[in-house]
């Protein structure tokens, strides 16, 4: 396995990494692996996120699902649609593994 570069933990304190509750999941049309999803950090208002893992996972097993999102990379527009984050997951032999609990409190810092 190859590794990336090291890092030093200054750099990795400043990623913004919380828990959010998928609230919303919708596939985006022609787009074979997007998925748009509304998460609730427990702010005013929810977050609005593309992520490019429809081809892992339904949309009914990722709704109301916890789990960790980095919410302080600059808004980025994913076919039309502006993501203000993004999910953390890991994939391996095409299944998905999500990292938090439903016991885990929304927007609960990482």
């Amino acid at each position: 396995m190859n590794l990336k570069p090291e890092t030093s933990f200054e750099n990795f304190q400043t990623l913004d990494i919380r828990v959010g509750e998928i609230v919303e999941v919708i596939k985006v049309p022609k787009k074979d692996k997007l998925y748009v999803f509304t998460v609730d950090f427990g702010f005013d208002k929810p977050k609005t996120i593309v992520s490019a893992i429809a081809h892992l996972v339904t949309e009914q097993e990722l709704l109301n699902v916890r789990t960790c999102f980095i919410l302080n990379f600059p808004p980025r527009n994913i076919a039309g649609i502006i993501s203000e984050g993004m999910i953390l997951v890991s994939e391996k032999d095409g299944k998905l593994f999500l990292t938090a609990n439903k016991n885990t409190p929304i927007g609960a810092i990482v």
